[in-house]
């Protein structure tokens, strides 16, 4: 069972992607940190980070822990 993010990280998420749609992607990153530093089990967090993360190395590790979390998820994959 994938347990639900805090509403905290819920919403640091959100404005995460409100921030990057924009194309603000310091903000962005900033946010989804955030949301992983609170609540480092959120695969949810870890994809939207990796979404927003300037080098290929680092999306990569986002991508692999939101995997480790969360083997099966489609977006990670």
């Amino acid at each position: 069972m994938i347990e639900s993010a805090p509403v905290e990280v819920q919403q640091l998420i959100q404005q995460g992607r409100v921030a990057a749609l924009a194309g603000n992607t310091l903000s962005a990153r900033t946010h989804f940190r955030s949301a992983t530093e609170l609540h480092p089990v959120c695969a949810e967090a870890w994809i939207g980070l990796s979404g927003v993360m300037p080098v290929l190395a680092e999306k990569r590790e986002c991508l692999q822990r939101a995997l480790a979390l969360e083997p099966q998820n489609a977006e990670a994959q």
